[in-house]
């Protein structure tokens, strides 16, 4: 399993981010998470342009014959990505002040 690195919190804790934590990421986190992600009903605030242009550009890598496979592009995915370990972190310890609207 792969987490941040302690030198990168300690750098991001050291410029204010005081709630920063390392994500676990185990063997098929990625496709793990967006599975999660897509069990729900993701509501993007209007000020937030970058996750919705994230969201309109996010797909998949094709293999020789160009069909798409279950492998993500790695573009188009950086807040997605803190969504998804938030998400996944705030589940799994059932964090207070978190919650997900079923609709």
């Amino acid at each position: 399993m792969n987490t941040m690195e302690p030198k990168s919190i300690e750098e991001l804790k050291r410029n204010g981010l005081s709630r920063v934590v390392a994500s676990v990421k185990g063997r098929d986190s990625i496709i793990n998470g967006i599975n999660l992600l897509q069990q729900y009903e993701i509501i993007v605030h209007p000020s937030c342009t970058c996750i919705q242009e994230e969201l309109k550009n996010y797909t998949w890598k094709k293999d020789k014959d160009g069909n798409y496979i279950n492998t993500p592009i790695d573009k188009f995915n950086h807040g997605l990505d803190s969504m998804r370990y938030g998400v996944t972190y705030a589940i799994q310890n059932k964090k207070a002040g978190f919650s997900i609207i079923y609709r």
